[in-house]
């Protein structure tokens, strides 16, 4: 959990009634029984189209590894038993295909480099 969520919920908690729940529903109070239900109504309202829940984590993969975090490091908190498996989901964005054709591009040989 990173220090902006930790806020978050850390002001929730504070500010609302003290309920073991971090998610509830605001007309009863409860919490949320069928998560899947509440993220396909969000996913209506905000009109979005085919998105799965799981979807999110092919998402924050390939955003950390397009911040360049190391892809140990993403299978770490991705919680993936294997680096293959997190490569699945490290997704390469066009931009970053463009960027390293240009790099390539301008990459200049040097022979005897160490004379």
């Amino acid at each position: 959990m990173n220090h902006k969520v930790k806020t978050v919920l850390s002001e929730k908690y504070k500010s609302e009634y003290r309920n073991k729940y971090v998610f509830t529903n605001p007309e009863t109070a409860n919490r949320y029984v069928d998560f899947k239900k509440a993220f396909k109504t969000v996913c209506k309202l905000a009109n979005v189209d085919k998105l799965r829940f799981h979807d999110l984590r092919h998402t924050a993969g390939t955003r950390m590894a397009s911040c360049n975090i190391p892809l140990p490091t993403v299978k770490e908190i991705l919680n993936h038993a294997s680096i293959n498996t997190t490569m699945r989901y490290v997704h390469t964005m066009r931009e970053q295909k463009e960027e390293a054709l240009e790099i390539l591009s301008n990459y200049v040989y040097r022979e005897n480099i160490l004379d």
